[in-house]
């Protein structure tokens, strides 16, 4: 993925299904990053971030212990950079509910990051992040589960 950066520039998030080395080289004439790897033999030390179609979500990962303000944070390519976050306790009420724009979405993957409040919930609940289809009105994105940690 190559994802508009915070601030200023862009960043390359290559994802992997396993622990491995790496070298990454920069090249001219014409531009590129040459990224040689070799698969090693010990584990990912963290889950890869969820992805949907149009959305790689960062933060919160799946089945974290989560604490208000909730910290959510990814990249996408959802219509007019609108990303709808969703957080849905066990029972089906709505806990959260807010749209946090990304920083592109015409020409890279747009970031975004946002820090939400929400009220203390007993038991699991379901983070969605995402867009809308333009086609359908159906949810288009990512869903992770997530448990509340205290504070609040």
């Amino acid at each position: 993925y190559v994802v508009r950066a915070p601030g200023e520039g862009m960043f390359v998030d290559v994802f992997a299904t396993g622990a491995f080395r790496y070298r990454v080289m920069e090249l001219s004439d014409p531009g590129r990053l040459l990224i040689d790897y070799h698969p090693t033999n010990g584990d990912l030390r963290f889950p890869i971030p969820a992805q949907a179609k149009k959305t790689v979500l960062f933060e919160p990962r799946q089945s974290e212990a989560t604490i208000s303000p909730l910290r959510v944070s990814g990249y996408s390519r959802n219509f007019e950079a609108s990303n709808t976050i969703m957080l849905r306790a066990s029972s089906g009420k709505v806990l959260l509910r807010r749209t946090v724009l990304s920083n592109d979405w015409t020409e890279t993957w747009g970031y975004f990051e946002a820090s939400l409040e929400f009220p203390a919930f007993e038991g699991p609940a379901t983070l969605r992040v995402g867009g809308v289809s333009p086609r359908d009105g159906s949810f288009e994105g990512v869903e992770v589960p997530i448990t509340y940690g205290g504070g609040g």
